[in-house]
């Protein structure tokens, strides 16, 4: 349906040769009636989607039968298409689900790469919108040409990022075995190590939620939402503790701890200075 067609005729009279003219466009079912043709008429077709003639080979017509009704078939051709999918960092994605949607008709074309990233398939000429996912996840949405037989290469950049979770406390000193998990397009887990780091390879980005949680601590946890478009590194502060070693102290507990033994260092350098001056006092 919604091709376009120009056709050009010549035919022969009593005044010599003659040309002329017409065009429109294919219905929902395909078909385009052009009314009043002559017989012994040679015609020229051109059909064409997206400004491109996809006829060019089939596009002349001859000696059309001598009867009330005559149909003429155009073949809209198959190409190949050959389509390499890679992630952010240009490496393959293997087991990735591609699914071609032609714009103008809707015709439905999927397939899946193999182990190279790669797959090969026939799609009828067109102006497709080509959706990549990984299991049930949508990784890229973009649009493939097939005007000719092409090789291709498809880019999802939300696939394969690099992300690091840094876990710090009130003061900003990094928290050991802090369990971060990702709430994304998919769900995983990893705990930090020594300097408060959980790494996360191959991760697919996107909008996602951070949720760190502290092992055996019930209300020691902290959640973010971003965004990860490339590599990053997100810290994530457990404000209400502060760690010291393998423990974690409240943090309004440490500070009122402090506040004390500085109340108490400063009662005792005022007796240490009353009692100095005392003395001196007597000894005068």
């Amino acid at each position: 349906p919604f091709v376009n067609l120009n056709v050009a005729y010549q035919y022969q009279s009593s005044n010599g040769s003659q040309t002329g003219s017409a065009s429109g466009q294919t219905d929902a079912s395909g078909s385009f009636v052009l009314n009043s043709t002559l017989a012994g008429a040679n015609y020229k077709i051109d059909a064409s989607i997206y400004g491109k003639i996809f006829n060019a080979g089939n596009n002349t017509v001859s000696n059309l039968p001598i009867q009330a009704t005559a149909q003429v078939f155009i073949i809209c051709p198959s190409e190949t298409l050959t389509l390499n999918v890679v992630g952010y960092n240009q490496e393959p994605i293997p087991n990735a689900r591609i699914e071609l949607v032609e714009l103008s008709n809707g015709l439905f074309y999927s397939a899946s790469t193999d182990i190279n990233g790669s797959v090969t398939t026939q799609a009828t000429f067109g102006m497709y919108r080509a959706r990549i996912y990984r299991d049930t996840t949508l990784i890229n949405e973009t649009n493939v040409q097939v005007f000719s037989s092409s090789e291709q290469q498809i880019r999802c950049t939300l696939y394969g990022i690099q992300l690091s979770v840094k876990v710090v406390d009130f003061f900003g000193s990094p928290i050991s075995k802090v369990n971060v998990t990702l709430n994304g397009p998919e769900q995983t887990s990893a705990v930090t190590q020594s300097d408060g780091t959980a790494a996360f390879n191959n991760i697919i980005g996107g909008n996602m939620q951070i949720i760190a949680q502290a092992s055996g601590t019930p209300d020691s946890y902290q959640a973010v939402t971003v965004t990860v478009d490339q590599p990053t590194t997100v810290e994530i502060k457990i404000d209400k503790y502060v760690a010291l070693g393998s423990m974690l102290i409240p943090a309004s507990l440490l500070i009122t701890i402090l506040i004390i033994l500085i109340a108490i260092i400063l009662l005792a350098i005022v007796e240490v200075y009353r009692r100095r001056r005392t003395k001196h006092d007597v000894s005068t």
